[in-house]
């Protein structure tokens, strides 16, 4: 990960934005169960910037004050994740699906494996596909910065696995 960068994500539907700029204090992954909870996922990828350094760019997200030391941010009409403020250090974790490049995040650690689904370590096990089977829901093409739809909609399939 670079020393210095800017980063910009938002919800699935396009109302909220943000931009994150400057040097990630830590990166890692984290299996408590409220993060599990909050993102309705086995584990929670998050990306800590220093607080001050997090704008909301478009919209206004809404708020939940899930401990005494965090406020979790989310889309108010989708209610997809964004980010949460940890009072306690003055850092704001994004979470890493809401970044517009997901790929820019490169974890440094996993944290609170007590709470780890057991099934996580059989993955490799199971079949990988690069797109959805066929038989699946096709899958939906949007363009993930609007959330809106994109020309072609539903894009195509093809069957190949990997």
């Amino acid at each position: 990960m670079p020393e210095q960068m800017t980063l910009t994500g938002g919800c699935l539907c396009g109302a909220t934005r943000y931009e994150a700029q400057g040097t990630p204090s830590l990166s890692g992954i984290c299996h408590c169960r409220m993060c599990q909870r909050a993102s309705g996922a086995p584990f929670m990828a998050l990306l800590f910037m220093p607080s001050d350094n997090v704008k909301v760019t478009k919209g206004e997200p809404h708020i939940y004050h899930s401990s005494p030391t965090s406020n979790r941010h989310f889309c108010r009409h989708c209610g997809s994740p964004l980010f949460f403020e940890r009072h306690t250090r003055a850092l704001t974790a994004l979470m890493v699906g809401s970044l517009d490049d997901p790929n820019l995040f490169k974890p440094e650690m996993q944290v609170c494996l007590e709470s780890e689904v057991t099934w996580l370590d059989t993955l490799d096990d199971v079949p990988r596909y690069s797109q959805k089977p066929e038989g699946m829901t096709p899958l939906v093409d949007y363009d993930p910065v609007t959330g809106v739809l994109t020309d072609r909609g539903i894009a195509k399939q093809t069957s190949t696995g990997s």
